[in-house]
Formats: C-alpha cells, sequence, structure tokens
C-alpha cells in the first residue's frame, strides 16, 4: 500500500506565504513520477538493448562486442538521464513559485524526509508490549514517538504504522514505507529477541527451484550434446529417449520421476512448516495503542 505524500508549505523554506492551492501543480506532477518512472526505466532498458545488439551484431567481432559490453555497464547512467527527464515537469511546477533552485531541492528532501522547514513538529507516543515467544512472559509497555509535520501528515504516517504492522507483520522493525521504525524486540527476562518478521514463503520457491532446474539443465545439456546426431539421423529419437532414461538414473540415484516424488515431498513439508509457523508468529503479535490530540486511547 503506497501512500502518496504530498509537498506542503511547512516544506519549503519560509513558505509562509504559500498555500496548498498553489501546490497543486506540483503535487499533480508528484503523482505521476512513479508511472513516468516506470516508463522512463524501460525505455533506458530497450535502447540499451538496441544499442547493444546494433554494435555486437552489426560491428560485430571483438571491438562490436566490447562496445556492446560497455553500453549494458552504462545502463544506470541511461536511466538517470531518462528519470530526469521524465521528473522535469516537478522542477518547472516547483520553480513556478519563485523559489530558488536550492530552496526547490530542499523542499523536495523535507518532503520526503517528513522534515518541517519552519513550524514545530508534531508527535504522537505508539506504546506496545509482547509476550516473549520462548519464556512466555508478558513485558511492560513500551513507548516511541511517532513524528511528522502536520496532524493531517501524522494520521496519514499513523495508517503506514498500521498497514506495517497488520498486514505487512512488520512487527519490530520496517525501513520502507513512510513510518520507518525500529522498536525494541529483546524480552527483558530472558534476553531472547524477537522475530522482526514473519516466515516468508521464499524458501518454498528456493524449493522448486531445486526440485524443477536440475532435471531442466541436465535435459539440455544431453538434447545439446546430440541435437546434430538426432537432427541427421544418426541416432534415433528411440536412442536418445533410452540414453536420457539412463543419463537420469544415473543423475539422480533412481529415475527423474522418483526425483521429483522426493521434492515434491519436500515442498510440502515446508508449505506446511511456513503455515504452521507463520500462524504462531501472528498469533503472538505485539499489543499497540496510542492515544489521540484529545487523549483518546485507540488500539491499532
Amino acid at each position: 500500500m503506497a501512500i502518496f505524500r504530498e509537498l506542503i508549505p511547512e516544506h519549503i523554506p519560509n513558505g509562509y506565504n504559500i498555500n496548498k492551492t498553489m501546490l497543486v501543480p506540483v503535487n499533480n506532477e508528484l503523482k505521476k513520477l512513479p508511472k513516468k518512472g516506470i516508463v522512463s526505466y524501460l525505455v533506458a532498458m530497450a535502447a540499451t538493448a538496441v544499442l547493444s545488439i546494433f554494435f555486437s551484431k552489426g560491428v560485430g567481432g571483438f571491438a562490436g562486442n566490447m562496445i556492446a559490453t560497455f553500453i549494458w555497464i552504462l545502463f544506470p547512467l541511461f536511466g538517470s538521464v531518462f528519470l530526469k527527464i521524465a521528473s522535469s515537469g516537478i522542477n518547472k511546477s516547483i520553480l513556478s513559485l519563485g523559489l530558488s533552485n536550492e530552496a526547490s531541492l530542499t523542499a523536495l528532501k523535507n518532503r520526503s524526509a517528513d522534515k518541517r522547514a519552519w513550524g514545530e513538529m508534531v508527535k504522537m507516543p505508539i506504546y506496545y508490549r509482547f509476550t516473549c515467544k520462548k519464556c512466555k512472559k508478558q513485558t511492560d509497555w513500551y513507548s516511541f514517538p511517532l513524528i511528522s509535520c502536520t496532524n493531517e501528515t501524522l494520521q496519514g504516517k499513523l495508517t503506514d504504522f498500521q498497514y506495517r504492522t497488520n498486514v505487512k507483520r512488520k512487527y519490530y522493525e520496517n525501513k520502507r514505507g513512510w513510518a520507518k521504525y525500529s522498536l525494541e524486540h529483546t524480552c527483558p527476562f530472558c534476553n531472547k529477541k524477537q522475530k522482526k518478521n514473519p516466515p516468508k514463503i521464499i524458501l518454498i520457491v528456493i524449493a522448486a527451484l531445486i526440485a524443477v532446474l536440475p532435471p531442466l539443465i541436465n535435459y539440455i545439456v544431453i538434447l545439446g550434446e546430440y541435437h546434430k546426431d538426432l537432427k541427421n539421423n544418426v541416432v534415433s529419437a528411440e536412442r536418445a529417449r533410452e540414453i536420457y532414461k539412463e543419463s537420469m538414473s544415473q543423475t539422480f540415484g533412481g529415475g527423474i520421476w522418483e526425483w521429483f516424488v522426493f521434492m515434491a515431498i519436500v515442498i510440502v513439508v515446508l508449505i506446511v512448516i511456513y503455515i504452521v509457523k507463520r500462524k504462531k508468529y501472528i498469533n503472538l503479535k505485539p499489543e499497540y495503542y496510542y492515544c489521540d490530540n484529545n487523549q483518546n486511547q485507540q488500539i491499532i
């Protein structure tokens, strides 16, 4: 869930005389930037691919291949150039407010960092406690401040915090999104560090790749070895199948189907472990609550 953060007068140095209406063109351009960024990345990749193919196939030889390789090395530079072109609308709209280049850059940095150029930041404490997964004891309430530019942006930050903790399960630490935080997660009774994130499905993906890739690579190697003979009818298709089966049996110790059955069992076991551990992790989530400006306690 991406939360769009608008540029507000408080981000702009000496922006006392600027109101939100004046910033509408800038914020419209900021909203378009993610899509423009994706398009610029794809254009940069396509341009790099076309140029590298031209030099590799058109020029050819050692020189052509070296130039093609060098072009791919410069791909990040091409990407940054196209991204700068895509963000030119933001620069034009913010400069139209009569700001200097330095003030414009500072305003955009303040927006990214959720920092005020003038005035006081708004603070709201978030309280939390957790039950240790090892000793099962419950901690006292900890607190940490959620800080933002205005009450409005603070509510957006709180929404992001709720999303990170309730949906993404980033209970104790989060380095992405708007609400970046690092909370105490060491049990004061047994010094056990609680896991910051739930088990990830990446282990199942890795197991699936282990099951699929070795037979596939082996098949490609065997096919490449006998491709010319098959094409010229030196080896019959039936004999090629026999050779393939023999190779599979020697490689995997019992045949390709036995390998897939074994790996299917491994994947099923990993899935069960993943589901059980994730459920256990979620059931032991920390408790959160916060107090609004009227000191009304609200559970997150």
